[in-house]
């Protein structure tokens, strides 16, 4: 069984979009590093990075996930 685990940073609506931009960026550039890359392979993590749009529907898509396995649990 595979449970994903995903880490995000997130800044008050207000933030600038060139601010938001930058931090992208910057994640995408850790991301792309190869001493993380191999690093991660030796732990057995697939690293990823996403856009802020990506990142709202695939956290919807394991919200609804999660909630069909624990429908019977949960009132």
């Amino acid at each position: 069984m595979v449970f994903s685990k995903f880490f995000y940073l997130a800044a008050p609506n207000a933030v600038d979009d060139a601010v938001i931009d930058a931090m992208n960026a910057g994640l995408a550039k850790v991301v792309d590093n190869q001493g993380l890359k191999d690093y991660a392979v030796k732990q057995w993590v697939n690293i990823s990075s996403m856009s802020p749009a990506e990142t709202e529907t695939y956290y919807g898509e394991q919200y609804n996930l999660y909630a069909g396995y624990l429908a019977d649990y949960i009132d």
